[in-house]
């Protein structure tokens, strides 16, 4: 059986027995649990049978900017703190980590998150009408998303725009640029520098107005080979 030696440069978690890794491991080691009852008025109004949850130690929105957990799904909140968390533990906390980008890359497992955000947009599209449905939901049903956009798309300063597919047969349907503006905003309120739009020459880029600059074009393969 073969193996792979692991380096752990970094680790974060925010969990039922603590706000960040090492709260957490402190009581683990004191043997505490983080089970406790359920208060929240959804319980007897669902008549749940289960009265009691591992609820987290430590509220995201205690930790997250409002204009941040505001965007976020709960499980979106959640990933980052701990992405932030192991981040920092690693050294490459600031504006000019001590990492090249292009070595630097994130694998993040999930199964489902954001059921929460799509139970209430749901409501409201029942009791308010589709224009009251926020252009924000698909985003928010990503756990994934901001962890890994925190990561990879965020450097120096730099916010970088991650578009993922356009049809353009549907583009008078999309809310794309609605997002977009959404996230150009949010860079600007969280006082990044500089957003950097990333290689693609399509036409909605250039309305918002950005400087073009040269990229790199690099090929990969074994040594020696043409």
């Amino acid at each position: 059986m073969s193996s792979t030696d692991v380096v752990v440069t970094g680790y974060g978690a925010t969990t039922p027995l603590g706000g960040d890794a090492a709260s957490t491991w402190d009581a683990l080691l004191a043997g505490r649990s983080g089970v406790s009852r359920l208060d929240a008025e959804w319980v007897d109004r669902f008549d749940l049978p289960v009265k009691i949850a591992a609820q987290l130690a430590v509220e995201p929105t205690e930790v997250l900017k409002r204009v941040e957990a505001r965007r976020w799904d709960r499980s979106e909140q959640v990933a980052i703190i701990a992405a932030r968390e192991a981040w920092t533990h690693a050294g490459l906390a600031g504006d000019e980590p001590a990492v090249d980008p292009l070595r630097l890359a994130v694998i993040v497992g999930t199964g489902i998150g954001g059921a929460m955000s799509l139970l209430g947009q749901d409501d409201i599209l029942e009791t308010q009408g589709l224009r009251k449905v926020s252009p924000l939901t698909i985003p928010m049903l990503m756990p994934n998303g901001p962890a890994a956009g925190f990561v990879v798309l965020e450097w120096d300063g730099t916010v970088g725009l991650y578009n993922s597919g356009f049809h353009p047969d549907r583009a008078a349907l999309a809310p794309g640029l609605v997002l977009l503006l959404h996230l150009i905003e949010d860079a600007i309120l969280r006082g990044k520098r500089r957003f950097d739009f990333l290689r693609g020459e399509e036409r909605y880029k250039y309305e918002f107005g950005p400087k073009p600059e040269e990229v790199f074009s690099v090929r990969v393969g074994p040594v020696g080979a043409a």
